[in-house]
This record gives structure tokens, C-alpha cells and sequence, in this order.
């Protein structure tokens, strides 16, 4: 049975193999996360950057189409002639003159979803199809920003403008971009305008990597108009947030907490025009081959505690056997158990046995010796030779010396004529006595008392200590 030591013993081998085994997993780990981390945010800033200056090319270039369209209507002698015509005659003839040119055209776009003219002298738009009133505008174009006069002055005044329009509630999201047509020497009688679905406009966003229901992309006035905006970024701490680029002219990438999540906004100032292009996408998206390795790291951890942890189980017996089997042959002395400790730890074996037999010589020595410090220890006592007071209870142990009870008695034998026996050495003679006499006391006398001898020159001396169960009345 392996005692508590042991078992710490074992303990410390098995978490040492555990920690060997994690440490350099959970290092290299988190290392290889920590170094991808770092070079996919720096990748994703710099593909964010020419994803954001691509669509801004893109945009700008749709813009400028715009303007030859604008400019391209603006120069047509029938649209010029209803704005300015005088005799009647004349002017419906041109003006069913400007409404097949502005078929042709409308018929060649690829990007507005709807070319108009107005007319400010007769106060109607021109489309590809008709002339119609304010009424008729508002009734496909019913507008949440202006009324029908705020919206008739407000286009009069504009010239070369890109603003947001929303109808039905807010629920469809128009660019509007709006261009006078000059005429020399006068004002301008006519407005070109363009209505761009946002839509579209979504569609020239790059797709990439940070494209997701948290990313947001936006186009915005230098006033801080937000001429567009993403779906998803129909929010008023992001709508703060995107106006607030308009005084951040220049910081192409930075990170930035929109509605408590963590974004790397991009922007790009318009080459052509006066707006700013932004995208934002969610760390937790540019983020997620990180968490892919983190992942992976944790389930490769769980499979190294699961399947290392039974061979670190096995490993670490194997390798603590030896140690068990060292100890436990120290602590019996037996000799059956020898082989089992010798292998691996030969040298601390034969250290062992070596300590082993000289503690078994020292064992024999003292066998050897016990009777005459027995002697010697009795007879001290008897001549009173230890102090009062003393705990001589050790010594008795020592010496196997037991007084059961205060009972006792003493026998001396003298033998003062030695002439009897044969032979003429006195000594070998009382010698033997002596030995004869403590071989009778303790035959007759061991039932019943404890017998000590002690001898002086040729007289013996017999201590009697009596068993309890002698001073029994019973017994």
C-alpha cells in the first residue's frame, strides 16, 4: 500500500508530465496567435485600403459620367430652346424634339435609374417618356425631406449638388444629383437631374473580407451629409459617427467603438468630387480566423489532456515504479524485495545494503552485549548509582529490563571454600556455579518473578521481581 508520501510523490510526476506536456502547446499557441493576430489586422488594413480606394475610383468614375450626361443634355439646342423659345410654334416643336433626344439618352444609361429634366419657366420635368407637373413628380417620387414648394426652390438653387432623398416612408433611398445647364449672359432656366438608387450604389462596394450584417459603408458630403449609407448602419450613435468623418479628413485607417462594437474604419477622399468614402467593418468578423486558432488550440489541448493524460498516467507509474519499489525495500529491510529495487537504482541499492549490514552487525554487536550491559545496568542500580529522579524508563527498555511490581526479593549466594571442586582454578569453578545457580533460578523462579543477577568477587547476587499475579489473593 503506497503510503501519503508516495502518493505526493506520484502526484508531482503525473502534474509534471502534464505541465511538459500544455506548456509548450499553450506557448507555441498562443505565440501563433498572438503573430497571426498582428499580421491579419495589418493585411486587413492594408486590403481594406485598396478595397476602399478601388470603390472610390469606381464611384468617382460613375460620377463623372454623370456630369458628361449632364453636360451632354445641357448642350442640346432642343432642351436649350424650351428653356428659352419665345414663339409657341417653336417651342412645342422643340420640346417634343428635347423628349426624344432625353429617350435616347435615358435608353443608353446604365447607372441612374432616372434622367430628368426641369423646366423652371413652365415649372415641369421632362422625362423619357412625358412632361409632368410637381403633382405628377411626387406621385412616383414622393419625397419625406421637402414639400412640393420647398422642393421645386430648393432644385432651382442647386447646381452640381449630391444630395440623399428618401420616399414612401423611408423606405426606398435615392442619390440626387442635381446640375444646372448654364446659359451665357442669363440664368440658368433649366436643371438636369439624376436619381440614383442606393441600391446600386451598394452593389460597388467591394465584397471582401470584412462584408458582413455589421459592416457598414457610406458616402458622405463634405457638409456631413450621409449621401449613402449600408442597411445595417441605420443607427443614430453610427449616424454620429459618419458625420463625424467629415472632421477626420486625412486619417485613411483607424480603429474605432461604434454601438459598442470595435471597428476598422477606412476612408478616401473623392478624387472628383467634395464627399468622403467610408467602410467600417466589425473586428469580431477581420477577427475570425483568430478565433478559429484559438479554437483549435483549446480542442487541441482538451485532446492532449484527454489521450496524453492516460499515456502521462502510464508514464509516470512506469517511471515512479522503480522510486516505490526503492522505498518500500527501505522500509522492510527485506531481502525478497531487493530485485525489484535494484533495477534502475542500482548504486542507491548497494548503498542501502551496505547501510543494511552494518546495521545488522551493529544489531549482533548488541545481542552480543546485552547480557553483560544488562549486568552492567543492574548492578549500577543496585549500588545506587544513578541519581534520584532520573528516568531510567529508556534505560529499561534498552536493556530489556522489566519490574512488573514493587515486590521483590533478594538471594545472595557466597561460596567462600572452592576446595570441593576439581580442578584448581578458583575462578572458572565460580564461574560455572554461578552459571548453575542462574539456571535453576530461572527455571524454578521464571512463573512467578523476574530474576536479575548481579556478581562481586565470589558472591551472587539474585534479584527477584515478582509477577502481579502473585500479589493476587487469588492466584
Amino acid at each position: 500500500m503506497i503510503n501519503l508520501f508516495h502518493k505526493k510523490l506520484f502526484r508531482r510526476f503525473f502534474w509534471t508530465y502534464i505541465l511538459v506536456l500544455m506548456l509548450p502547446v499553450l506557448i507555441i499557441g498562443i505565440f501563433s496567435i498572438q503573430y497571426n493576430t498582428s499580421v491579419m489586422k495589418q493585411n486587413s488594413r492594408e486590403s481594406r485600403k485598396e478595397s476602399t480606394l478601388r470603390t472610390a475610383k469606381l464611384l468617382d468614375r460613375e460620377f463623372s459620367e454623370l456630369q458628361e450626361i449632364a453636360i451632354q443634355i445641357g448642350q442640346d439646342q432642343d432642351i436649350r430652346k424650351v428653356m428659352f423659345e419665345n414663339d409657341t410654334v417653336e417651342w412645342e416643336y422643340a420640346r417634343w424634339r428635347a423628349l426624344s433626344q432625353l429617350l435616347k439618352i435615358n435608353a443608353a444609361k446604365k447607372y441612374p435609374d432616372e434622367i430628368m429634366v426641369y423646366f423652371s419657366r413652365t415649372k415641369e420635368f421632362l422625362n423619357a417618356s412625358s412632361y409632368y407637373d410637381i403633382d405628377l413628380f411626387y406621385q412616383r417620387y414622393p419625397l419625406d425631406q421637402f414639400d412640393k414648394e420647398e422642393f421645386l426652390n430648393w432644385i432651382e438653387h442647386q447646381d452640381g449638388s449630391y444630395t440623399h432623398v428618401s420616399t414612401h416612408d423611408g423606405k426606398l433611398h435615392y442619390l440626387l444629383y442635381t446640375r444646372g445647364i448654364p446659359i451665357l449672359g442669363g440664368t440658368s432656366q433649366g436643371v438636369v437631374l439624376m436619381m440614383i438608387d442606393w441600391e446600386k450604389i451598394a452593389s460597388m462596394f467591394s465584397n471582401d473580407m470584412l462584408s458582413s450584417e455589421r459592416s457598414i459603408e457610406s458616402i458622405i458630403g463634405f457638409d456631413g451629409q450621409i449621401l449613402y449609407r449600408s442597411e445595417n448602419s441605420f443607427r443614430e450613435e453610427t449616424s454620429v459617427f459618419l458625420q463625424n468623418q467629415v472632421f477626420r479628413k486625412g486619417e485613411r485607417s483607424y480603429e474605432e467603438y461604434i454601438n459598442g462594437t470595435k471597428y476598422l474604419v477606412t476612408t478616401e477622399l473623392s478624387a472628383e468630387f467634395p464627399v468622403i468614402y467610408v467602410t467600417a467593418g466589425a473586428f469580431r468578423d477581420l477577427l475570425f480566423g483568430v478565433r478559429t486558432l484559438w479554437l483549435n488550440l483549446f480542442v487541441a489541448l482538451f485532446f492532449c489532456l484527454l489521450f496524453g493524460g492516460l499515456l502521462i498516467f502510464f508514464f509516470s507509474r512506469y517511471n515512479f515504479r522503480p522510486i516505490y519499489n526503492l522505498f518500500e525495500y527501505a522500509e522492510s529491510g527485506d531481502r525478497k524485495k531487493q530485485s525489484h529495487a535494484y533495477d534502475g537504482l542500482s548504486q542507491v541499492v548497494d548503498r542501502l545494503e551496505n547501510l543494511f549490514d552494518q546495521n545488522q552487525k551493529l544489531e549482533q554487536s548488541l545481542e552480543q552485549q546485552l547480557p553483560s550491559m544488562r549486568y552492567s545496568f543492574v548492578n549500577n542500580l543496585l549500588e545506587g548509582l544513578y541519581p534520584d529522579g532520573e528516568d531510567l524508563s529508556s534505560l529499561e527498555d534498552l536493556y530489556q529490563v522489566s519490574f512488573e511490581s514493587d515486590l521483590f526479593a533478594v538471594v545472595i549466594l557466597s561460596i567462600d571454600d572452592l576446595s570441593e571442586f576439581a580442578g584448581n582454578n578458583d575462578e572458572k569453578s565460580l564461574n560455572l556455579i554461578h552459571f548453575a545457580a542462574t539456571n535453576v533460578f530461572n527455571e524454578v523462579m521464571s512463573d512467578i518473578a523476574s530474576v536479575l543477577k548481579t556478581t562481586k568477587r565470589k558472591r551472587a547476587s539474585y534479584i527477584l521481581c515478582f509477577h502481579n499475579d502473585v500479589l493476587d489473593p487469588r492466584a
